[in-house]
């Protein structure tokens, strides 16, 4: 009985604490998108590089662009006429009809490609003590994509595109 109570006050302190820091990540996201939010664009800018515009929005805010060089063509010229929009808003027309995609993460805009190719994971879902966990719900965060676990808690999905994984036992 009292290797019960032992258990179920763990179980309860590991409960507490991830809420705790569950709670404490979206605070701070929610600040995150305050601020950007709050942080307004004024750009007129005709025929211009996408690396010209980037360093401009950099010149204007506190926020600096996160990618890998190699993967992205910053020659292209376009035309981007900003008056008082959201950081948000200004990324969104910038990169509209484009396979980048951005992340604003504290002050930095981390920038990735869109692949359209389609992948494969496998894997095993286990406790903490390792026993295998069949019928674990595995689904791509804000995705349609999804599947369980199998009886010894294997699974294999089809992704495509950028992916944040979410799991639900």
């Amino acid at each position: 009985m009292n290797n019960n109570i032992t258990r179920s006050n763990k179980k309860s302190i590991i409960a507490k604490t991830y809420r705790f820091f569950v709670f404490l990540i979206l605070f701070q996201l929610g600040f995150s998108t305050a601020y950007a939010q709050g942080t307004k664009l004024n750009l007129n800018l005709e025929n211009t590089s996408l690396k010209k515009v980037m360093e401009a929005v950099e010149k204007q805010t506190d926020y600096t662009f996160m990618y890998d060089a190699s993967q992205f063509d910053f020659t292209k010229k376009i035309n981007l006429s900003l008056k008082n929009e959201s950081i948000d808003k200004s990324l969104e027309k910038l990169f509209k009809g484009t396979k980048i995609r951005f992340k604003i993460v504290k002050k930095q805009i981390v920038l990735s490609i869109l692949s359209q190719s389609k992948k494969t994971i496998t894997g095993t879902v286990s406790d903490e003590n390792g026993e295998l966990l069949p019928g674990a719900n595995i689904q791509i965060k804000n995705g349609k994509e999804g599947t369980t676990t199998d009886f010894d808690g294997n699974y294999s999905l089809t992704i495509s595109g950028e992916v944040l994984w979410c799991f639900h036992l």
